[in-house]
């Protein structure tokens, strides 16, 4: 069969991208605290990186996919790396230095700020 002309041009280059990497915050503030509590499925764990600054936290991580397939007289390789990076101003100033981040599930990270 052959394709229309326009449906090669209409057609995605590559396969759509899903939205598991979305960084979406989950916020609680106490009288001496703020904890912000993120999901991070889909990155790789050993790749999130936390910034924290007086009146932002930055979260960055990557994700990477490798695809191997062999057969007689055949090899096909692909990999592939996607990154993200999300910056979450803060309602209130925090001392920096004195941040606390742990897991609190394999896909799950919390921050603990101490307000200024």
């Amino acid at each position: 069969m052959y394709r229309s002309l326009l449906d090669l041009m209409l057609r995605q280059p590559w396969p759509a991208l899903d939205d598991s990497l979305q960084l979406t915050p989950q916020w609680e503030e106490d009288p001496r605290s703020l904890t912000l509590r993120l999901r991070t499925t889909g990155l790789d764990p050993g790749s999130i990186q936390v910034y924290v600054g007086p009146t932002a936290v930055a979260v960055a991580g990557h994700q990477t996919r490798t695809e191997r397939v062999e057969a007689e007289g055949y090899f096909h390789a692909s990999s592939s790396l996607r990154a993200v990076r999300r910056t979450f101003p803060l309602p209130r100033a925090v001392v920096p230095g004195v941040a606390e981040v742990r897991w609190l599930a394999e896909d799950e990270l919390e921050v603990r700020l101490q307000k200024a």
